[in-house]
């Protein structure tokens, strides 16, 4: 199942002309956007979902972990470790009807 909402579209990760998948380091291009911002600041939970996406496109196929960096002017800005797995598709199951808090 694909699913391109606003928020996929805001998190796009591209692989750098030339980068390969596999061992080692990759290099993705992502865009900040504006609607995720704080003031003149990017939201830190955007910024840690922009690193996942781009870790899920690098390891797609690998289960473990993978570490990410957003690097601008040089400066590692934010980094995260991503723990990547697979859920069985008889393991996804509907989550009970909860009523919200008065």
């Amino acid at each position: 199942m694909v699913v391109d909402s606003a928020f996929d579209r805001a998190i796009a990760a591209t692989l750098r002309p030339g980068e390969v998948p596999g061992d080692g380091e990759v290099v993705h291009d992502i865009d900040i956007d504006p609607g995720w911002t704080i003031g003149d600041r990017p939201n830190g939970g955007y910024l840690l979902a922009v690193l996942a996406r781009a870790t899920g496109v690098t390891v797609a196929a690998v289960e473990g972990q993978a570490r990410a960096r957003l690097v601008k002017d040089g400066f590692v800005r934010v980094e995260a470790t991503c723990t990547l797995g697979r859920l069985r598709t008889d393991a996804v199951r509907a989550l009970p009807a909860r009523t919200a808090p008065s």
